[in-house]
């Protein structure tokens, strides 16, 4: 399992704060609700992203200072 800095955690938790009622607005028997992250390697560094299961909504939480 790869690490995450504090600012790529911040990150995250801002994410899921955001989207934690977001099911609510879909159907409510759907049974993507949840978050997903992937983390690729670029050769340089591991890029992060996490994934709202529900809405789609994609954001980048790499921390580039970290590189």
């Amino acid at each position: 399992m790869i690490s995450f800095s504090d600012n790529e955690l911040n990150s995250i938790e801002e994410f899921e704060s955001k989207h934690l009622g977001c099911y609510r607005k879909f159907d409510s028997k759907q049974d993507n609700t949840g978050f997903t992250i992937n983390q690729e390697w670029t050769g340089i560094g591991i890029k992060a992203t996490i994934t709202c299961n529900c809405c789609g909504e994609i954001k980048d939480i790499t921390d580039y200072d970290c590189w």
